[in-house]
């Protein structure tokens, strides 16, 4: 358990190592919740413990934590890096290579957003309203956890937005009741798939290779 902490660890300097610039928690949590390393809580534990031991420094700007690793950061990401798997560094690279230009700081950046409806804390009159100018939050995809297709709708396009099974299941609990998604799975993945216009053969669990589908029984058969 100690050394599977420390390897989050190492993945977080790492990926400041690789940019020159600072990262926010939320950029941070887009690589490794999603590519399912670890829970917010772990992340939260590694962020601190690496802050208070001098290897992160933070900085607070618009209502926002940006992380930077000083020079004790850098000097032990460059002593541990094999500590890293060549898969896990290349799964950074490739991660920071596609989203360097997003990853910047922006002129533009608004510091506020709308939150996700909590249609639990509504009155019977404000969830018809909110049913009745979308439709999609009136229809019932988690039946376990009473999520709506709404609901999964807004956590894929929001920014930062899930794009796995298990992307959805941290923003919504769809898929933590019960049945642990054996009933609600497919209505996910075909909501996942016509939001990211992907195949449901590219659909992920988890990101990476964690494909849940290879094909149809009757084209493979």
């Amino acid at each position: 358990m100690a050394e599977t902490f420390t390897l989050y660890k190492l993945i977080v300097l790492y990926m400041l190592d690789r940019v020159d610039f600072p990262l926010t928690t939320s950029q941070i949590s887009e690589f490794i919740l999603d590519k399912g390393y670890t829970t917010y809580f772990r992340l939260q534990s590694a962020l601190a413990e690496l802050t208070d031991s001098g290897l992160l420094k933070i900085e607070l700007t618009h209502n926002r934590t940006l992380y930077n690793l000083t020079e004790e950061g850098a000097a032990t990401i460059n002593y541990f890096r094999n500590k890293i798997s060549p898969e896990i560094r290349q799964e950074i690279d490739n991660f920071i290579n596609e989203k360097k230009y997003d990853l910047k700081e922006k002129t533009d950046f608004i510091s506020t957003r709308t939150g996700m409806p909590d249609l639990n804390a509504m009155t019977i009159e404000e969830r018809n309203e909110l049913i009745r100018q979308n439709p999609a939050y009136g229809n019932i995809i988690c039946r376990c956890e009473m999520v709506t297709e709404g609901e999964i709708i807004d956590a894929i396009r929001r920014p930062l937005g899930a794009k796995s099974l298990d992307g959805v299941k941290r923003r919504t609990r769809a898929g933590m009741g019960r049945c642990q998604s054996g009933f609600c799975a497919p209505k996910v993945m075909e909501i996942l798939a016509r939001e990211l216009e992907k195949s449901m053969e590219e659909i992920t669990k988890s990101g990476g290779n964690s494909r849940i589908i290879e094909g149809i029984n009757k084209d493979v058969f």
